[in-house]
């Protein structure tokens, strides 16, 4: 018997076995895009601090103001100067203007990552958190859509120490 082609039964097992694969696959893509949207956050956070510390060497302060998290990537810049956050990263500042030497807070957090990163002048450490219930819960939020990671970080009048990033982890 001269037989061309595959039976019912051999194609069934192909797509059992593509349906399996994919089934294993999709959700490992989705973890993969939500860890690259976050290191885009701290690729931000290291580059804003560069920035910041740059302007403190030219300046001997810190640009004051402060930004809400917000994703205005004009406002990052006429605060923070000549930087523009990436697509989607929003921006949390509060500068620190008391006697002696100025500090800052600074955190950042992408739309679509699971993590608010944060940092200040007075640690090279970067820390992050993500929310306590649900860790996927922060996906499709802005920084400003987080209040329990704003009320996390120090206001503009309170200078910022190691204990503030209590409840934290550092990266």
């Amino acid at each position: 018997m001269n037989r061309k082609g595959f039976t019912l039964i051999e194609l069934l097992v192909v797509i059992s076995i593509i349906t399996i694969l994919a089934a294993i696959s999709v959700p490992q893509f989705a973890k993969y895009r939500v860890r690259a949207y976050n290191v885009t956050a701290i690729s931000d956070l290291r580059n804003i601090k560069t920035t910041l510390e740059a302007e403190y060497v030219d300046l001997l302060a810190y640009p004051g103001g402060t930004l809400d998290g917000s994703e205005d990537a004009t406002g990052v810049s006429a605060v923070i100067g000549d930087f523009l956050p990436s697509n989607r990263v929003g921006v949390y500042y509060a500068a620190h203007p008391e006697e002696g030497p100025q500090m800052y807070v600074v955190a950042t957090k992408h739309r679509d990552g699971n993590r608010v990163y944060a940092g200040s002048s007075h640690s090279s450490l970067l820390y992050y958190t993500v929310d306590s219930e649900n860790e996927e819960a922060w996906i499709g939020q802005t920084l400003a859509d987080t209040p329990s990671a704003i009320a996390a970080l120090p206001a503009a009048a309170s200078i910022p120490t190691d204990a503030m990033f209590d409840g934290w982890t550092a990266q």
